[in-house]
Order: C-alpha cells, then structure tokens, then sequence
C-alpha cells in the first residue's frame, strides 16, 4: 500500500530483569575502572620519563660544570680524591672545647702551613714545645702528676695531629714521653719536671746523632758522577747531600715534588744556595 513504509520495523529489545541490569552496571563500572586504570598508567610512565630526561639533563649540567671547575685536572687522575683543606673549621671547634697552651697552639699553625716540615724537624720542634708546656704544668690539687700530666697533654697531642697527621718519628716520640711520665711517680713536681726535661734533650740528641749517621751512610753510596733523585724534602737527605758536596764529590741532583705543598722547593733553594746543579 502506498504511505505504508518498506523497511521492516525495529525489533524490541527484551526486558532485563533487575539481576540482568545489575550485572550489566556492574560490568560498565568494570570496563570504566579498567580505562581510567590504563590512562593514569601512561600517565606515570609519562611523569617517569619525563623525570628521567630531567635528571639526565641536570647531570649532564653537573658534569659539564665539574669539567669546567677542573679544567686543569689531568682525565687519567679524575677518580682519586682531590686535596681540600677542610682543617680550619675542625680546629676551631677543636679550641672552642678544649684548652690548648699557647705554645702549642703555635706549633701546630706551624706544621699546617709547612714552616716546619721533614720527619725529624717536626718531631724536634714538638719535644720542645712539650718542653716549654712541661716547664708551665701545675699538678692540681689531689692528683699525681705522672698520671695528670699525660692527661693534660693529651689534647695538644691531637690538636698538633689535626694541623697535619704525625710522622712516625713523632708516634715514637711521643709514646716514649708518656713512658717516661709513668716513671716520675717517685718524685716531686720540680723533680719530675728536670727529669723530664733531661730525658728529652737525651731523645732529642740522639735523634740528631741518628740524622748525622743517616747523612754518612748516604754520602758513602754517592761518587762523582752521580745523579741523585728525590722526592719531596727530608732534612737528612739535604744533610747527605751536602756532607757529600762537602768532601768534595761532584755529583748532580733531580727534584720530584707534589701539590699542595710543593716542599721539594725548599730544598731545591737550599742546595742551589749551597751551589749544586739542580733539576726540579
């Protein structure tokens, strides 16, 4: 018939009883976490990434300004660790908590900024400051002073090691000092004071007379001719080197030093001013 459509009519959809609709809720609720879930995941792995790149980017910042800092630092070396002088705070909060004399302190600013350096220089310097802080020591009331003195001491010992580590000429020396406390026992205060003294001006001669002995054996083993390398500077080696000049060998020298303290250069002026032939 005409006006009547061709097409076939929709069919109805069935009815869903209420454990169909719930089911189906349910699983829309599902599909939706789902999708959510995916979408915050990219979302992390796009925060992770972008993080990433960040810190890659700030490391390559860092890198590139630790090389321009260390322009002049040798690539082959890069991963040892670099001299920093960090004593200057640790000694000040080293003074604010203990009493430290005088004289002591002076020693040890000396030994920081190399005034004094060689093994058996140092070590001679310390047995008479420790002479001096003897000599001014007063036994409080109700103690012994073998057993008070070591104690009084015993922080200048460390003050003297943070300005810069001991020799083992000055380990020695000091743990003969502290024997040689232990032993005063018997005495009085101004007799254990002049044994003290006598002890160390006997270690400290014999430290000498072992440099001289040292000096002698090295100028035995140097003949015309030679050339001699050092390292750094020893105050028995400069010893040898001019007791052998002295007996007139002829012979030249070659210097190796080091930073932070270059000390071979001290040496270097005092055998050019005894006029030796030096390379540095």
């Amino acid at each position: 018939e005409k006006g009547k459509s061709s097409q076939a009519p929709f069919p109805k959809k069935p009815k869903l009883t209420k454990a169909e609709m719930r089911a189906k809720q349910e699983r829309q609720r599902a599909e939706k976490a789902a999708r959510l879930g995916q979408t915050q995941q990219k979302k992390n792995q796009n925060n992770k990434q972008t993080a990433g790149n960040a810190n890659k980017s700030q490391k390559k910042q860092n890198r590139r300004g630790n090389e321009a800092k260390n322009d002049n630092q040798v690539q082959l070396f890069a991963h040892l660790q670099q001299y920093e002088d960090g004593r200057s705070e640790k000694l000040r909060q080293f003074l604010d908590s203990h009493d430290i004399p005088p004289c002591v302190i002076r020693l040890g600013l000396k030994y920081a900024n190399w005034s004094i350096s060689g093994s058996n220089a140092r070590c001679v310097a310390m047995l008479t400051t420790f002479k001096q802080v003897i000599a001014e020591y007063q036994t409080p009331e109700g103690k012994s002073l073998h057993r008070d003195l070591e104690l009084y001491i015993r922080p200048s010992i460390d003050f003297i090691s943070i300005c810069r580590p001991k020799s083992i000429s000055m380990g020695n020396a000091i743990t003969f000092l502290k024997k040689k406390i232990s032993k005063t026992a018997e005495f009085s205060e101004e007799k254990a004071k002049e044994v003290l003294h006598e002890e160390i001006d006997r270690y400290i001669k014999a430290r000498i007379d072992v440099s001289q002995f040292i000096a002698k054996t090295g100028d035995s083993k140097i003949v015309d001719g030679d050339v001699v390398l050092t390292f750094a500077n020893s105050t028995s080696v400069e010893a040898t080197f001019k007791l052998a000049r002295d007996s007139g060998k002829e012979f030249k020298v070659v210097i190796v030093d080091s930073r932070p303290t270059n000390e071979g250069r001290n040496l270097l002026q005092s055998l050019v001013e005894y006029g030796f032939g030096c390379c540095y």
